[in-house]
This record gives C-alpha cells, sequence and structure tokens, in this order.
C-alpha cells in the first residue's frame, strides 16, 4: 500500500515563490538551476523566462570577462592556467547555448509535466 500526499494551496504557493526565486538565484548553474528544472512546469513562465534572460546576461559578462582577462594575461600565464581559463570560456558557451535553448522553450509554451505520472510512480 502506498501513502499518497498532497499539497495544500498555501504549501503550493510557497514552493512556486521558492522556485521562483531559484531560477533568479546567482552562482553556478548546475548548482542554482538544475534542480529547479525538474519543476519547470510547475512554474510561471513568464517569470522564468525573466530569470533566463538574467541568466543569460550574466553569462554573457562572465564570458566577457574571462576573454578580458585572458588576452591581458595570455603571454605570461603558464601553460595549465590557459587550459583552464579555455575551459571556463568554453563552459560558459555551454551554459549560453543552454539557457537559450530552456528560454526558447519557455517562450513558446513547450513546457509540460510528465506524460503519465501513474507509469512514472509505478516505475519507482
Amino acid at each position: 500500500m502506498r501513502t499518497v500526499y498532497r499539497i495544500t494551496p498555501c504549501g503550493r504557493d510557497r514552493f512556486r515563490e521558492l522556485l521562483h526565486a531559484q531560477f533568479a538565484a546567482e552562482g553556478d548553474l548546475r548548482k542554482t538551476l538544475y534542480g529547479p528544472m525538474l519543476f519547470l512546469h510547475l512554474a510561471d513562465l513568464n517569470l522564468v523566462a525573466e530569470a533566463l534572460r538574467t541568466q543569460i546576461d550574466r553569462q554573457n559578462a562572465r564570458l566577457a570577462e574571462i576573454r578580458k582577462l585572458r588576452r591581458q594575461w595570455v603571454a605570461m600565464l603558464p601553460t595549465g592556467s590557459r587550459h583552464l581559463m579555455q575551459h571556463m570560456a568554453e563552459q560558459c558557451r555551454l551554459d549560453l547555448r543552454w539557457l537559450r535553448a530552456v528560454l526558447a522553450d519557455v517562450e513558446a509554451g513547450r513546457i509540460r509535466d510528465t506524460p503519465d505520472p501513474a507509469r512514472l510512480a509505478a516505475k519507482t
């Protein structure tokens, strides 16, 4: 026998408030967005789109800073540091592509829950 828990309307509102705050949070995207992405279908997509645009702006600023520092220091950096800066720039570009793809789905309304929650629950 399974116990099925339900969330109260007040709990649902609080959950969404915290979810939206997490989409807007600063920091490493793996830490700030990976969890909330699992609940994207429960969010207010207008708020998420706004937060994603801000995240994109932050990533663009990070990438610009990395490029600036690399140009300033490239002749003086040891090999390991050059490779690390290259990796950081590539990670920023990857994150930008990912954020733009998520934003495109959000703006197009292509966000959905699992099509068969009962089937998904039966697999656990």
